[in-house]
């Protein structure tokens, strides 16, 4: 077998992808929820067979769209994108938002968008790219691998509320399914007592506190080394992962799982999106997608470049912009790796689909545009 012959395939596609990749995202972004083509990081890893008549495909799919809030009710739409969901606050009311220095606070909505925005809003790539089976499937081995600590499963007994939590996320999808919304996996105002208080997280913090102490200052330690390092020029990696998850990087604890966060106003909001959406993963099971290996890009107040969890505060400031109403909302984007065979990839190439860089989202109403009238 002719090596030149093989990687020559391999070679064109390689190319043919990059051209798909400066073409697309080319639409009117003002007409839905912007993507950021970087996010995307396409790759054709290599063959799938030994006659190479398919490839490996690696590469970054939105799968999740993160409202990071002031107070109940609150969003960076014009309004309530499901009536009732911004008033069921479970009797607490008021400001969610702390504000204070270094102290942040927000309430946060996870909705998962559906296969057919996605399409919609990739255009004529999207047949270059895998379906979200391939990160659904990544999503459960996600959960199997990172089984939850007892003492969280006998919070969530002890504090109550998920059974319910279940039953209203349950019945506002039904909703969605009439509007053409996306579905709600979670919204802290349908979990009131446990975003405000961690108690869902208690004990496991009471036990663990300690050792969360010990390894999320370790992780700034490093991460700070990091910095100074390489301002000198010398190359230094932070490891920002902790042992059963208890830390997002740089950004501190991940538990207890709440809407108190000790971080900036952007990095804060960020912090409290992942929160949200670990709890939509691990304690609810409603997030069917990955949360390991995933990374965040900010599409209100404007579109940014996406960011892994427990990034540099100092990078994540530079990749979102700051919002002027406090309101921050972000797309979740999963790896998916996938097979995909010549034939598939040159019905891409001859895709006459009208490009887009934005994702319809169906029953949503027009984003909030107070950050930008000053209203």
């Amino acid at each position: 077998m002719n090596p030149s012959v093989n990687n020559m395939p391999l070679k064109t596609l390689r190319y043919l992808v990059a051209s798909f990749f400066l073409t697309i995202f080319v639409g009117n972004a003002s007409a839905g929820i912007p993507l950021t083509p970087s996010c995307i990081q396409y790759r054709v890893l290599g063959c799938c067979d030994m006659h190479c008549t398919s490839y490996v495909i690696n590469h970054y799919l939105p799968v999740l769209l993160i409202e990071v809030v002031n107070k109940p009710g609150d969003s960076v739409f014009a309004s309530p994108v499901i009536s009732g969901v911004g008033g069921a606050s479970g009797g607490v009311t008021g400001n969610t938002r702390i504000a204070k220095h270094h102290e942040q606070g927000f309430e946060v909505r996870v909705w998962e968008i559906s296969s057919k925005m996605r399409k919609a809003a990739l255009g004529p790539v999207a047949c270059a790219m895998c379906e979200d089976q391939y990160a659904k499937f990544n999503g459960y081995m996600d959960r199997e691998a990172n089984p939850p600590d007892p003492l969280l499963k006998s919070g969530s007994k002890q504090c109550g509320g998920d059974k319910t939590l279940n039953m209203s996320l349950d019945k506002l999808t039904e909703i969605s399914a009439n509007t053409g919304a996306p579905k709600l996996v979670y919204s802290t105002e349908l979990d009131p007592i446990n975003w405000r208080t961690g108690c869902r997280d208690m004990q496991f913090t009471a036990a663990k506190g300690p050792q969360i102490a010990v390894t999320c200052n370790a992780i700034a330690l490093k991460s700070a080394a990091s910095d100074v390092m390489s301002s000198l020029g010398f190359s230094y990696s932070a490891n920002t992962s902790g042992p059963e998850e208890m830390c997002v990087g740089t950004w501190g604890p991940n538990y207890p799982r709440q809407y108190r966060s000790y971080n900036t106003d952007i990095t804060g909001a960020a912090h409290e999106a992942y929160r949200a959406i670990h709890i939509a993963s691990r304690v609810l099971k409603k997030n069917k997608y990955a949360i390991s290996g995933g990374k965040l890009q900010a599409f209100y107040p404007s579109a940014g470049q996406c960011f892994a969890p427990g990034a540099n505060p100092a990078e994540v400031d530079q990749k979102v912009r700051v919002s002027h109403n406090g309101k921050y909302g972000f797309i979740w984007w999963v790896p998916v790796t996938c097979c995909k065979s010549l034939s598939q990839m040159a019905s891409c190439k001859t895709s006459t689909s009208a490009s887009a860089g934005s994702l319809d989202m169906g029953g949503f109403p027009e984003m909030d545009s107070s950050e930008f009238t000053g209203k």
